[in-house]
């Protein structure tokens, strides 16, 4: 499925397929989520958002990338992010709410252990739906579709 918006855009709702999902988290030997669909469908509005000022050329028909290289970095980042919430339990079906918090603790009787830096892992995974993650950031980064610093013509 693809959106349109009134001037006859056509923006994508998938950046990478779940093929190319699969062969992703093969690649890295991570299990492949139950809901990839939905990640890829989820996450690809974010990678479209980091990339809004970059200029490349799409097929007007499904709004995808033209070029290899970018249609390649695009879907990297994709599927990045996409492992990223598959790897921090985020589910796409919650609209980006977190259902379910960070362990801090465990304990067995009277023994107990607290674990360091849950409040640094918390706020990542929180941030993990608003952003993107690092990995996905370099990627783009790479061909130049986003970056690290602004600039002004005039």
């Amino acid at each position: 499925m693809t959106s349109y918006i009134p001037d006859g855009t056509v923006i994508p709702d998938m950046l990478a397929s779940t093929e190319a999902f699969t062969a992703f988290c093969t690649a890295r030997s991570a299990p492949i989520p139950g809901n990839a669909a939905g990640l890829l469908l989820a996450v690809t509005p974010l990678v479209l958002d980091a990339t809004s000022d970059a200029w490349y050329e799409v097929d007007p028909v499904t709004g995808l990338a033209t070029s290899p290289m970018v249609a390649g970095a695009l879907a990297d980042a994709t599927c990045m992010q996409a492992l990223a919430w598959a790897k921090l339990n985020i589910d796409p079906d919650t609209g980006g709410v977190l259902t379910a918090g960070i362990r801090t603790g465990k304990g067995i009787g009277s023994a107990r252990v607290s674990y360091a830096d849950t409040a640094e892992a918390a706020a990542a995974r929180s941030a993990a739906t608003t952003e993107l993650v690092p990995a996905a950031i370099a990627r783009l980064r790479q061909v130049n579709l986003i970056g690290a610093a602004a600039w002004s013509i005039g």
